[in-house]
């Protein structure tokens, strides 16, 4: 079994509480839509290069395996 250490509180220093009306407000928070936008294309953009990232490096992959076993089995 874990042993599990008492939590001391003289250890921690005072701590504010949550601001829970800061969080709603936050959670509220409005993005304008060009944001949202600029975000939505920037993220287009990284999967398109992910995808080909992907690709390339799935046939240097490929033709890395086919080097090694024309090397060792032919």
């Amino acid at each position: 079994m874990a042993n599990h250490q008492r939590f001391d509180s003289d250890f921690v220093e005072d701590i504010e509480p949550l601001d829970l009306d800061l969080l709603h407000k936050i959670d509220r928070l409005q993005v304008e839509p060009e944001v949202r936008k600029s975000r939505q294309v920037e993220n287009q953009k990284r999967a398109r290069f992910q995808q080909t990232l992907n690709k390339i490096l799935f046939w240097l992959l490929l033709l890395l395996v086919l080097l090694l076993i024309f090397m060792f089995v032919l």
